[in-house]
């Protein structure tokens, strides 16, 4: 999303005029307010009361395009780490971690015969598979 897009414009009640574009793109790269007001020349309340908007403008870009690219990545790419982290996100789909169906784990005993050697008699051993952590 443009800058011009973003943010209307607003009088704003500062001695000076910052470059609103500027900050707005630093904002976009998750630069610190602290480190926005050095490049600025200008002190941190400055930018927070004055800024917030174009600040917040900038951030809100941000997550929009990380979150627009974690889901091109998990869809066309197929890449189940970001397919997990999308389920994880309730605000996204909905789910809980606990409740995502990533995280729905049988836990049904199962069998298996082991035959290790061909002189050896078979074994059958039962192995229950442990509950998910929910982290």
């Amino acid at each position: 999303m443009a800058f011009k897009d973003a943010v209307k414009p607003v009088k704003r009640n500062t001695k000076r005029i910052l470059d609103e574009e500027l900050m707005y793109n630093l904002a976009a790269r998750m630069i610190s307010i602290n480190d926005i007001a050095i490049l600025m020349k200008c002190s941190q309340d400055t930018i927070s009361k004055h800024y917030k908007d174009v600040i917040e403008a900038g951030r809100s870009n941000a997550r929009r395009s990380l979150l627009e690219a974690m889901w091109e990545n998990a869809i066309k790419n197929n890449n189940f780490n970001a397919q997990r982290w999308l389920s994880e996100q309730k605000h996204i789909l909905g789910f809980s971690s606990s409740s995502s169906p990533l995280n729905q784990i049988d836990s049904t005993p199962i069998e298996v015969t082991i035959n290790p050697l061909p002189f050896d008699e078979p074994k059958t051993i039962q192995h229950n598979i442990p509950e998910a952590d929910d982290h």
